[in-house]
């Protein structure tokens, strides 16, 4: 619920936005962070669903999608200009991202529980703890 939340906050029009610390800009230069609207949580969630058909396909697939963003993300100027350390992503749930969490370990992550991470993935000095 914690991705839906912030990301329902960063849409709000800035008149709504009165007394936000956060500044939205539209020139990617102005930026001081950047936020990778990706529902990891839910991803992980629906990750099981399988076909009625009775096909052993997946109708979708969690890792899959972990491993397009990720594929995508590299490709972008902005992200390749610090290696993804400007990059903001909310993972609501500990195992998110598991796939792929070598690409995003230096990525500012904003994790419920750091239980599941290993000290090279996450750090209280980079990532912040919030009670969710």
């Amino acid at each position: 619920m914690g991705e839906w939340y912030l990301f329902k906050d960063l849409l709000k029009p800035e008149s709504e936005r009165f007394g936000s610390p956060i500044q939205k800009v539209l020139d990617p230069e102005e930026a001081d962070f950047f936020y990778v609207p990706f529902f990891s949580s839910l991803s992980l969630i629906v990750n099981p669903a399988r076909s009625s058909s009775g096909s052993d396909k997946p109708l979708y697939s969690d890792e899959e999608n972990q491993v397009a963003l990720i594929e995508w993300l590299e490709e972008q100027v902005y992200w390749k200009r610090n290696n993804g350390q400007d990059h903001v992503i909310m993972a609501s749930d500990p195992n998110a991202f598991y796939k792929v969490i070598d690409k995003v370990k230096y990525s500012v992550l904003l994790v419920c529980d750091f239980g599941w991470l290993k000290e090279d993935k996450g750090s209280l000095v980079k990532d912040r703890r919030y009670q969710c």
